[in-house]
């Protein structure tokens, strides 16, 4: 059950490959407007050999005092390495469930690492600068994306079958802030097209 914020639809926009098995997904906000950096999930009904990717290198720059990106989509067991730009220092931090840490005040010479080890959603702030925030989505599902400036992206080389799309942004007005459709991958399937609302007018770049 989706509710009144949000309204989700399979709209033909244009054809898919006879032998492909991927998803196009588009997202706007209320205003009709694209919103980017939404993580873009399929999980299958049936579990399959496709195991999740585990691992990686990321990045979350602090510039003009701001986290840049807003949102990081990484999947289990990655690094991200914190990186001040600024020429002030920054203490960046998380209480949240799927990793707590604290890196106390550092500068631009002083890169900071961070494992995330546990699947979910890790709020990130500054001790300093109470205006900084990002996210990071820990993802454990092997089919997992991102959506671009223009609010779109492409779930590729999926399973056919039966499972559940995902879209989740934190800024996403609803329960867990984020929307979920039963969906059936086959060759030849249309777009998907979701629509919701979000707290202070979200835009292409994720951010408010």
């Amino acid at each position: 059950m989706l509710g009144r914020l949000v309204t989700f639809g399979i709209v033909c926009l244009w054809s898919v490959a006879a032998n492909a098995q991927a998803i196009d997904v588009s997202l706007t906000n209320d205003d009709g407007k694209p919103v980017g950096g939404a993580v873009v999930m399929f999980t299958p009904s049936v579990a399959g050999d496709q195991q999740a990717e585990h691992g990686g290198s990321f990045a979350i720059n602090q510039k003009n005092v701001a986290f840049d990106p807003f949102i990081t989509l990484v999947p289990v067991n990655s690094t991200v390495t914190f990186k001040n730009e600024d020429s002030v220092l920054h203490h960046v931090f998380s209480f949240s469930k799927a990793k707590r840490f604290d890196l106390e005040l550092f500068g631009a010479a002083e890169p900071q690492d961070v494992v995330f080890d546990a699947p979910g959603v890790v709020s990130v702030g500054c001790n300093i600068h109470d205006g900084m925030i990002a996210y990071i989505f820990v993802a454990e599902a092997p089919y997992a994306t991102q959506t671009n400036d223009e609010g779109q992206t492409v779930l590729e080389n999926l399973p056919e079958g039966e499972g559940v799309l995902t879209i989740w942004h934190p800024l996403m007005r609803g329960k867990g802030s984020m929307i979920q459709q039963e969906v059936t991958v086959a060759p030849g399937m249309s777009p998907v097209v979701a629509s919701a609302e979000f707290r202070r007018g979200a835009t292409s770049s994720g951010r408010y």
